[in-house]
């Protein structure tokens, strides 16, 4: 639907587009990531287990920071099938057994007093309200946090909690979302290992996905109204690719270059929609932007600081196959 204004003559006249609905329905829209199949298949398998009495009930999806498994997981556990059935919580910087419990118990609609409890009576009453409530699945996000701890004696309490909250009495599927830093620490402990499916929320590789990206930028593009303002040569899918990342940075990146776009006026989105986005969030010279540098390979884009006096000596080798005015992409 169109929505129109009256001019002064009476005629109707289109009203300017609503940038913060456009760019919000853009962030809410689902695009299906490498991760979501592994994700969904592992969750399966981890249902069927806690069905049939196998004690692989830990799910550990892990990855950078901006990978997507949070919201891919998220996105899992909110379908009419698990409705009633979820707890899911933040483990906190820092964090520990205790805090854990406390925030899980509180999630449960508990009211706790700081203090009044030890550690293993937290746990006692969690693992009661797990059971009174009908919890099949306890999401903890963040689950690195739980295990930053130098202390081996803590990081053991922390791998006995959490294998004692997939064990009868009312056992759950426990899913993380975190770092590798899980990972790490669970092979240390081969009962949770072993116990555990684990899904890997991989980083972007530009062989392997750039096509996807290309797809995302002209469905993203397309929504938003712009045109589209760049040909083969620029690479820009793959520019995205190798600046993003990961996935949810990759898109995260896409919507912020539109974004700049609609709020500025523009009407087409190029290489230098994203050129002025990344040195605007990265604070970085053209000698480490990817979409301003030729050989934008061998840029590390983890790098979020100004080019050093060396660097910004150097000339920026600008990509090549800019399409002319009037030319056809």
């Amino acid at each position: 639907m169109t929505v129109t204004s009256t001019s002064f003559d009476g005629e109707p006249m289109p009203m300017p587009p609503n940038i913060n609905e456009i760019v919000g329905g853009l962030r809410a829209l689902h695009v299906q990531s490498p991760l979501d199949d592994k994700a969904r298949t592992a969750l399966d398998q981890a249902l069927n287990n806690h069905a049939t009495g196998s004690r692989k009930l830990v799910l550990a999806a892990l990855g950078p920071s901006g990978a997507g498994k949070t919201k891919t997981v998220k996105r899992l556990l909110s379908e009419e099938r698990f409705a009633g059935k979820v707890l899911s919580v933040v483990a906190t910087s820092p964090a520990s057994v205790k805090t854990l419990a406390r925030d899980a118990l509180h999630a449960l609609g508990h009211t706790i007093v700081r203090g009044q409890m030890d550690e293993q009576a937290y746990l006692n009453q969690l693992k009661l309200g797990l059971g009174a409530s009908g919890t099949m699945i306890f999401h903890i996000d963040e689950a690195q946090h739980l295990l930053t701890s130098n202390g081996e004696v803590t990081i053991a309490r922390t791998l006995d909690t959490l294998k004692l909250l997939v064990q009868d009495p009312y056992k759950v599927v426990l899913i993380l979302t975190g770092t590798d830093r899980v990972a790490e620490v669970f092979e240390r402990d081969d009962q949770l290992h072993e116990r555990t499916i684990y899904v890997e929320a991989k980083r972007l590789s530009i062989d392997a996905n750039s096509v996807l990206t290309g797809k995302m930028l002209r469905n993203f593009c397309q929504r938003a109204g712009l045109e589209q303002g760049w040909v083969d040569a620029d690479r820009l899918p793959q520019r995205i690719t190798h600046a993003g990342r990961t996935f949810g940075l990759a898109v995260s990146l896409i919507i912020d270059a539109i974004e700049l776009e609609l709020r500025s006026g523009g009407k087409t989105l190029s290489p230098e929609s994203f050129a002025k986005v990344y040195a605007r969030d990265r604070d970085v010279g053209a000698y480490l932007n990817p979409f301003v540098a030729e050989d934008f390979m061998d840029i590390d884009p983890s790098r979020r600081t100004e080019a050093t006096e060396e660097d910004a000596c150097r000339p920026a080798r600008k990509s090549r196959g800019r399409r002319k005015k009037g030319a056809r992409r």
